[in-house]
């Protein structure tokens, strides 16, 4: 079972500005001191063009006072919505007359070096933030947010230090605790994530100057319970992400992916549409669609989801996988292990991909296809890097094709005891049957699907 996971940018560039808040249409008049009123950041129901408006003219009213604390307020709260509207240069403008005046503003400080990562500019941010820690070593959120755009980099190790750095700083301030959690959310350790996340979500830290987007905490949260199989906490929050931003693609996807692990494949078909009417463009929204309906063994449809993800990213190892998963299930074999192989080329670790290797040369119906011995060793070197259901049932086929029922029992029954609680009964169910065929020492064979006249799939309703 693949689990799409949304990269970390995709989660969120708005995390490392910390200042990010959701923006939905609103009737009542606004003023500049209702803004000023909010916590930093936090624009509520606010549109971001009424804010700027407002903001813009308390600015010009103060503008023989200068470097005011309320002027700097009014700057400072101009930025971010500029910030938020993508307009970086004027972001910048107002952020660095506001540094002007106030240098010792370390809040202000962070969230410029976010806007700069934001920009593309990270060398720059984490200078910005080196200087802070310089100047102010007990400042906790610096360290934290520079762990973070490590992380974005890919210094993990680094982003660790750093965070834990903060952490120690200030182990009860929300903004270090949700840079710890995202940092072992980058590094798969979806438990350890949720133990920071969830202090935040259950309101038992210190809040600080920062404003934590809710969507994408939960959002990650959903992401995290996910990797741990537990599928029903994982749409409770992402359907608590939705109620903060009823359009967030995120929380749609995880919605989606969390059905799918539930076997409601006729609700993913519609949830994917959704998606698709969310971000077109974007080839993660075509693939959830292709995957939904290939479940549904709807194969020709599924093929023309993944071509149009292709054809947004010809690179997109996604909807290559989908597109030979596709010819398997048809029994066009040679189709689907050329793609696979061109899989790996682009993604050497594409899990999926080496699982469906596996899978034709253990399981082919044709002779002159299957090869047990290069099934069992592309399944030996997944289980090592990967040991969990899929890659043991793998492994187990590829024993059973080269004649070795003992280990293919062993490793079936194992790959059984590991099948996570809330996982489709159906998937149980397979494994037995192929336990059943090991032990009269019957090789798993494959089978070819017609396409079906009409969509199929289990009937689900909300857990």
């Amino acid at each position: 079972m693949r689990i799409q996971m949304y990269p970390v940018f995709f989660i969120g560039l708005a995390v490392i500005l910390c200042t990010f808040g959701l923006v939905h249409p609103a009737n009542a008049s606004v003023t500049a001191d209702d803004i000023l009123e909010l916590p930093p950041g936090d624009f509520a129901d606010i549109p971001l063009n009424v804010a700027v408006k407002e903001l813009t003219l308390g600015l010009e009213k103060e503008s023989k006072d200068v470097g005011s604390d309320r002027y700097l307020a009014l700057l400072e709260w101009r930025g971010l919505a500029f910030m938020r509207l993508d307009k970086n240069e004027l972001a910048r403008k107002d952020f660095e007359q506001f540094l002007k005046y106030r240098p010792e503003h370390f809040p202000a400080r962070c969230r410029y070096a976010g806007m700069l990562a934001s920009l593309g500019r990270q060398t720059e941010a984490i200078a910005q933030l080196r200087q802070v820690n310089k100047e102010s070593p007990g400042y906790a959120p610096a360290y934290s947010i520079l762990g973070f755009l490590h992380g974005l980099k890919g210094n993990l190790s680094a982003a660790l230090e750093e965070t834990d750095r903060g952490l120690r700083l200030q182990k009860d301030l929300d903004i270090v605790i949700y840079y710890r959690g995202m940092v072992a959310f980058m590094l798969d350790k979806y438990a350890e994530s949720l133990k920071y996340l969830n202090r935040i979500h259950n309101n038992t830290c210190k809040k600080g100057e920062f404003y934590i987007n809710q969507e994408e905490l939960e959002r990650v949260r959903g992401r995290c319970y996910l990797g741990l199989y537990q599928v029903r906490a994982a749409i409770g929050a992402f359907q608590l992400a939705t109620c903060f931003d009823p359009k967030s693609p995120g929380a749609v996807s995880g919605l989606c992916d969390a059905y799918r692990m539930l076997g409601c494949h006729r609700l993913c078909v519609r949830l994917s549409k959704n998606l698709i009417t969310l971000i077109p463009k974007k080839p993660a929204a075509w693939n959830c669609y292709a995957l939904s309906l290939r479940n549904l063994f709807q194969l020709a449809e599924a093929g023309k989801a993944a071509k149009k993800a292709l054809e947004i990213d010809p690179q997109n190892t996604e909807a290559l996988w989908l597109l030979g998963k596709i010819n398997s299930i048809k029994g066009d074999y040679k189709a689907a292990l050329e793609i696979y192989y061109m899989v790996l080329n682009k993604d050497a670790k594409h899990f999926e991909a080496f699982i469906g290797l596996i899978e034709i040369y253990a399981k082919s119906p044709d002779p002159k296809i299957r090869d047990g011995k290069k099934a069992k060793t592309f399944a030996l070197a997944l289980v090592e890097k990967n040991r969990n259901h899929s890659s043991l049932a793998s492994l187990a086929t590829a024993y059973a094709e080269c004649g070795e029922f003992d280990k293919a029992l062993a490793a079936i029954k194992e790959a059984f005891s590991l099948i996570p609680g809330e996982i489709s009964p159906g998937l149980r169910q397979g494994y037995l049957e192929v336990l059943e065929e090991f032990q009269h020492h019957r090789p798993h064979r494959l089978s070819v699907f017609a396409e079906p006249n009409g969509s199929s799939g289990k009937k689900c309703t909300n857990p």
